[in-house]
């Protein structure tokens, strides 16, 4: 059976260093792991031996025990000087078996980055995972907030129980409460048997309430009863259910507005405000795009078995130059579709630029050379001054049109009819030189009832 070799750092067993540790990835720990000299373990890489496998194992206290009893197995088989050395190699191998099932599930979950802005998210992650104290991310869409949340989670203490990832913004608020609180058989229709919600699978670890800022108004009281009492009670239920759980929450909106709206609720809010994460955009932090561009690729690469190609320096620099807009996450997609789409092994600006989609900005911001001497220039812009000014007059008198027609019509209003008709008659006589045959006609009435008219109203 093929073995890789792991000797422990500064392990004294037969009086000198054991040398330095060599590991590969997903090494097992075998029963009869001790070699006869004390100073290696061997570590067989396949699955069918009866190991315990180092990089799905979270809970360092069963790992503990494992250890143990694997290594108290050797004792019979050894001499009587070699219990001194023995306690010396379990306690090594203890800080071995941590290390490796620790920090090498880190390693793929890590928040990328160089820049001051992510070494202080690191430094802020790493002091805040040890408590169980309530955690809010906020950031822009794709800027890794379920990274952080779940590097968080990992290096709390509950990083052997569940990790729970809800996105708020998914679920139908009729159905909301039932998914993440569960319901009981009968509680509505269609319910035919009890449900256990997120927050009772969740129970001894930590759930993730992505664009919490989505949640429901009406769910957001019992979000709050958890987090200050621990306590929920299922949809048709009438008893309450204990948990204990984190909850670390995440939203790319202004919660601060939302509250001021009354979209959500305000005492929530200062409740999971506790510890506030800000994820800056990939634009604020552009130092950090190249390190994110590599491990994207390799990891992809990986992956999907092809070699991993190689970013020139200029392509790397179009890359670090675009805005993406989409931050990490429309970084992370371009790559995956750069690496399949393209032929070739070397990547540069040209590859690079047929598929990057080139930045829009608005014609007016652009500068623009114009072979015109500065008497040219002036000159155009005193026409396009008196245009402008000719177009606002027009408009102006348009305006003051329309108001004249209106004050008109006002003064309309307050004529009696017969003022009305006697004025159409009167204009109607002057217009046709006072023919009052033509003028009966011309009202569309007969000559008759234009005299009796003109007698009435006292007309000539």
């Amino acid at each position: 059976m093929p073995s890789a070799k792991c000797q422990v750092k500064h392990l004294v067993v037969s009086g000198a260093p054991a040398g330095h540790i060599l590991i590969s990835r997903r090494a097992f720990l075998p029963r009869n792991s001790l070699s006869e000299n004390a100073s290696e373990v061997s570590f067989p890489r396949k699955r069918e031996s009866r190991g315990i496998c180092l990089y799905n194992t979270y809970n360092i206290r069963r790992m503990v025990y494992i250890a143990f009893f694997l290594i108290l197995g050797q004792i019979g088989k050894r001499e009587s000087g070699f219990y001194q050395r023995l306690t010396t190699a379990f306690t090594c191998y203890l800080q071995l078996v941590t290390s490796l099932t620790f920090d090498l599930k880190m390693t793929t979950e890590k928040f990328i980055g160089r820049s001051e802005a992510a070494q202080n998210i690191r430094a802020l992650i790493k002091q805040v995972a040890p408590t169980d104290i309530s955690v809010l991310i906020t950031g822009e869409s794709g800027t890794g907030k379920e990274v952080a949340a779940s590097q968080i989670h990992e290096l709390s203490f509950r990083r052997g129980n569940p990790l729970i990832t809800v996105n708020c913004g998914a679920i139908p608020e009729g159905i909301f409460e039932s998914e993440v609180f569960g319901h009981e058989k009968g509680s509505f229709t269609g319910a035919d048997k009890l449900r256990r919600g997120y927050f009772e699978l969740a129970d001894k670890g930590t759930i993730f309430l992505d664009e919490i800022g989505e949640m429901p108004l009406n769910s957001q009281v019992k979000i709050l009863r958890i987090l200050e009492r621990g306590e929920f009670m299922r949809v048709g239920g009438s008893v309450n259910i204990s948990t204990d759980v984190r909850v670390i929450a995440a939203t790319n909106r202004d919660l601060t507005e939302e509250v001021a709206a009354g979209r959500f609720r305000s005492d929530l809010f200062y409740r999971l405000k506790a510890v506030n994460i800000y994820l800056p955009p990939l634009r604020e932090r552009r130092e950090d795009i190249p390190l994110l561009a590599n491990f994207f690729v390799e990891d992809f690469c990986q992956r999907n078995h092809i070699p991993a190609p190689e970013i020139t320096s200029d392509g790397m620099d179009l890359i670090a130059k675009h805005p993406w807009s989409g931050n990490i996450r429309e970084l992370k997609n371009f790559l995956e579709s750069l690496v399949t789409l393209e032929k070739g092994r070397v990547f540069d600006r040209y590859a690079i630029g047929r598929l990057l989609s080139p930045v829009k900005i608005p014609e007016a911001q652009l500068p623009v050379y114009l072979h015109r001497s500065p008497e040219q220039m002036e000159r155009e812009l005193i026409y396009r001054t008196l245009l402008e000014l000719r177009r606002e007059i027009w408009e102006m008198r348009q305006m003051l049109g329309k108001l004249v027609d209106r004050e008109k019509e006002l003064e309309v209003e307050h004529i009696s009819l017969e003022e009305m008709e006697r004025e159409q008659i009167k204009a109607a006589l002057e217009r046709l030189g006072g023919n009052r045959r033509l003028t009966a006609q011309a009202l569309g009435i007969g000559e008759r009832t234009l005299y009796r008219k003109l007698k009435e109203y006292g007309l000539k």
